[in-house]
């Protein structure tokens, strides 16, 4: 007797297994990878917009939970399709009782020891199982493309600060650079007061066209500081001084409806509402199978027993079950899964209007830049050349200094307007890829400018 316990107790020991647990992180890092291999980055090594974006995505927490919550729908999924699979117990009964003696003068069995394999299998349920199999599979495909949807936004994000950086240190060149002509005339003006060949109203201008230049550029140099702080959390990489490259040039816009098309095709999130309605769908059909009658089948085999009948080694129970009364619970269920399915068709029909809209407008933002990056190179060209009329008139005594400081100023308002819409261009249209739900790919395919043909 001993010896079959220690058995029974040995097989127990296996009923469990352990969980690999980075098998299970795979499941969802295969569907957000975006190389083949690990994406390194070796510190103060330039830093490309395309490496930023792999980067992130590689090692963001936020998206890693997001898939997180889609491995959890494929283990849902892999449980409801295990209900259709029979159940397995082993279950050691030992029962011990008082001895009391019979009418016939002898003892009744007062122990009793019986090691029995119960198994039980749904034979039907009224295809609720069958529902809940699809609904399951529905959902997990929600999750995946909800996952997608989530990592196209976060690359977008990391373009916004990529840019951002390269927008600040770009305005801090231009301000340096004007801030060193700027240096240079105040020096000049100051000179000719100290001379008497001006008046101390020059000087007092220029230095205040300084100062107000470096407070300029005081904010753009913590506008790179923040911008370079924020890179870093999102790469996760010590990116502070990392000089970035910006390797990317917008294509030729294609047309409009061409792109409305493409979008109701790839958006991710249009794709996990679609499968929101379709789960929503048979969830409606599980309610509704309560009302179906469930047959189940359970077999028990004692492979010990010394409880009277010992001599049994089987027994088997079919049983079926009729609802006929639930006191309206499952017309409540019903009601309730309907009223699920409608808002799962009302987010659709939003989210397809949503979409359609976000593409009209980021196609006009990009058209929109493209006419402002044209009209400001005018600008600037022509504030270059009114800044050196102004500078020939001041010398021709033909000028004041108030007409040579506008121009100057003119001149470093235009440049830093061409430098911000050059980098807002490229987001408009990184953003107008994202909308459309083609930017995971255009990363996936992106070739550095030195490949291209």
């Amino acid at each position: 007797m001993k010896s079959r316990g220690l058995i029974s107790l040995f097989l127990i020991s296996f009923c469990g297994c352990a969980v690999d647990q980075q098998k299970e992180i795979e499941i969802y890092q295969k569907e957000i990878r975006l190389t083949d291999g690990q994406v390194d980055y070796v510190s103060g090594s330039p830093l490309t917009l395309r490496q930023a974006i792999l980067l992130t995505s590689q090692n963001d927490e936020v998206l890693a939970q997001r898939g997180e919550s889609y491995l959890r729908a494929v283990i849902a999924r892999k449980r409801t399709q295990a209900e259709f699979l029979p159940t397995v117990d082993l279950v050691p009964v030992y029962s011990r009782r008082e001895k009391v003696a019979s009418q016939t003068g002898s003892s009744s069995q007062d122990q009793s020891l019986d090691v029995t394999v119960q198994g039980s299998i749904n034979l039907f349920n009224g295809f609720q199982d069958v529902n809940r199999v699809w609904r399951d599979e529905y959902v997990a495909k929600q999750r995946r493309n909800e996952l997608l949807h989530q990592q196209e936004a976060l690359m977008l994000d990391t373009a916004e600060v990529f840019f951002q950086v390269l927008r600040s240190e770009a305005s801090v060149r231009v301000l340096e650079s004007s801030l060193q002509l700027q240096d240079e005339r105040f020096r000049d003006a100051q000179g000719r007061v100290d001379v008497g060949l001006a008046s101390p109203l020059v000087a007092s201008q220029t230095h205040a066209q300084v100062a107000a230049t470096r407070t300029t550029l005081i904010r753009a140099q913590e506008d790179v500081r923040q911008s370079r702080s924020r890179l870093a959390l999102l790469t996760s990489q010590p990116v502070q001084q990392a000089p970035l490259t910006d390797d990317y040039d917008p294509p030729d816009l294609p047309d409009l409806q061409e792109l409305l098309d493409q979008a109701a095709k790839m958006r991710q999130d249009l794709r996990a509402a679609e499968q929101a309605v379709q789960a929503a769908r048979h969830d409606v059909e599980v309610a509704f199978g309560q009302y179906y009658p469930s047959i189940s089948l359970n077999l028990d085999v004692f492979l010990y027993r010394e409880s009277v009948p010992d001599t049994r080694t089987w027994e088997g129970l079919l049983t079926a079950n009729f609802p006929i009364f639930s006191a309206g619970r499952i017309e409540q269920d019903i009601r309730t899964a309907w009223s699920n399915y409608r808002s799962a068709l009302l987010a659709r029909s939003y989210l397809e209007r949503s979409v359609r809209s976000e593409v009209e407008q980021s196609y006009q933002a990009v058209q929109a830049s493209i006419q402002r990056l044209g009209q400001l190179r005018v600008q600037v060209d022509a504030a270059q050349q009114a800044l050196r009329q102004a500078e020939e008139s001041y010398k021709a005594g033909l000028a004041t200094n108030l007409d040579r400081i506008t121009a100057q100023d003119t001149l470093l308002q235009a440049q830093l307007q061409l430098v911000s819409e050059q980098y807002d261009y490229k987001l408009l249209y990184l953003t107008l890829l994202q909308h459309v739900g083609d930017l995971r790919e255009y990363v996936v395919s992106w070739k550095p400018l030195q490949q291209r043909d």
